[in-house]
């Protein structure tokens, strides 16, 4: 998970000591969200995961459960393993190091992920290997070590686009790199600052955003472009004034961008929930949607081009977050109401858009900034019960054979099934109910993190399932 240390200080506040301390603190560069994924987990297995498992420290998985449900590659001890569902056969895929992130290619020939050398950064080498193991090789002419969260596949072709310090590159699987979009020296806000970016649903476009210099940070202006991979000049959509710009992905049928507009590029601010807009390439004025946290987990998309959020200020997951779905073309916004006594969160669409899953946990209001004890933060997370609605949050069921606890509910390709993790444990049901089945455990081969950025927790630094 993407998340700090268990044992955390109680938070009763954000009272910052002086006007000059308030200051910096509301504008520290921007680069959200960014917590440190298996922090915890990565410092525990430092002494293991520098040789290869004997036979009998090997992955516990149940193959069989997972039959025809696609292809798993998951992160234990440090090492990455690639669970097919056609064969059950469970490959593992490298020897030493630490690595993270693993992302599939759009075929689900192909898994990207970084070697970890840098624990407190997130960063490190960039990887591909072939899903059956071969062809495994570091990728050569980046400038540097690669960032969590920097590097994403095409949607239909296998390369990837990475943000670096110095801009955007486009990586194949054989080959040299090539720099797609270098970003000029005068724009650059900072040394350190990596553009936001999103490929097209048709792989034939990139979006990204370059940030102004000015002589006082809070001045600073952002500019929106979008450019074709194979040639072409950038075409400029949007400039905002003293404000910074994260894009959240595009329109489904590629006509239009979601973002997160930050006010003054504070990360602060951002940490807190910020206005969620939608701009149609076709028109020069963006429509403002909603308001929340900075997750793309947060956010799903329907084939009907209906986008589905967690809604609501404040950085705390326990208090104020309920869903909301938005028209992204009309700017249309339904809100959902929560079942009571509760907050909302880890929505997701199933694929043909008729039903949502989502997580409801207690609420337990804005004044609760921490937890004195583990217990207090264990009773919230026992909380979190497994939802299913129809799309408009009508007939909204708790599913209780899905146990409590619940994190992070993804469909399978057609709907009929639920993988989900739950105490350490990656689950997986029927989406009408049933008996759970086990499919890995455990999800954190260390003492797993339950507090995440604020309650906020993800499984994607060591989860990533090609669902066919």
């Amino acid at each position: 998970m993407k998340n700090k240390q268990f044992t955390r200080p109680i938070i009763t506040g954000l009272a910052i000591g002086g006007v000059i301390a308030a200051f910096v603190w509301l504008n520290q560069p921007l680069d959200l969200p960014h917590f440190k994924p298996l922090d915890a987990v990565a410092q525990v297995e430092s002494k293991d995961r520098q040789q290869k498992p004997s036979p009998q420290d090997l992955p516990d998985v149940n193959a069989a459960a997972f039959k025809g449900q696609g292809k798993l590659a998951f992160i234990w001890k440090g090492l990455l393993y690639h669970l097919d569902g056609s064969t059950g056969e469970v490959k593992q895929l490298t020897d030493t190091g630490m690595a993270a992130e693993p992302t599939w290619s759009y075929d689900g020939e192909w898994l990207a992920f970084l070697q970890i050398t840098d624990q407190n950064m997130m960063t490190g080498p960039l990887w591909l290997v072939r899903q059956d193991g071969s062809q495994a090789h570091q990728v050569q002419g980046l400038p540097g070590t690669v960032r969590s969260g920097k590097f994403s596949w095409s949607p239909t072709a296998n390369r990837l686009s990475v943000s670096t310090k110095d801009g955007l590159w486009l990586v194949p699987t054989e080959g040299e790199p090539q720099q797609f979009v270098q970003t000029p020296k005068q724009l650059v806000r900072t040394p350190g600052e990596y553009p936001s970016f999103s490929w097209s649903p048709d792989g034939k476009s990139l979006a990204y955003n370059v940030t102004l210099q000015a002589e006082e940070p809070w001045n600073m202006d952002d500019l929106l472009f979008t450019l074709a991979v194979d040639g072409g000049k950038p075409v400029k959509h949007l400039h905002t004034p003293d404000a910074g710009i994260m894009l959240a992905g595009w329109h489904n049928d590629g006509k239009g961008l979601l973002y997160w507009l930050i006010p003054v590029h504070s990360g602060s601010l951002a940490a807190d929930g910020v206005g969620l807009w939608s701009l149609l390439l076709s028109e020069a004025e963006p429509k403002s949607l909603t308001s929340g946290l900075t997750y793309k987990g947060w956010q799903s998309i329907s084939p009907q081009g209906k986008l589905l959020t967690v809604a609501g200020r404040g950085r705390i997951a326990w208090s104020e977050k309920s869903l909301t779905t938005v028209d992204i073309k009309t700017g249309k916004v339904q809100n959902l109401p929560n079942p009571s006594g509760s907050v909302a969160l880890d929505p997701q669409f199933s694929p043909d858009g008729k039903r949502i899953a989502y997580v409801a946990a207690r609420n337990l209001g804005s004044d609760v900034w921490g937890f004195k004890k583990s217990g207090d933060l264990s009773a919230w997370i026992a909380s979190r019960t497994l939802y299913i609605a129809n799309a408009d949050g009508s007939n909204a069921r708790a599913i209780p054979e899905a146990g409590k606890g619940i994190i992070q509910p993804i469909w399978s390709k057609d709907g009929s099934h639920i993988l989900y993790v739950k105490d350490n444990v990656l689950w997986q049901m029927k989406a009408d109910g049933g008996q759970p089945e086990k499919i890995f455990a455990p999800v954190v081969s260390g003492q797993e993190d339950h507090f995440g950025f604020y309650g906020f927790t993800s499984y994607e630094s060591v989860l990533s399932w090609y669902r066919g």
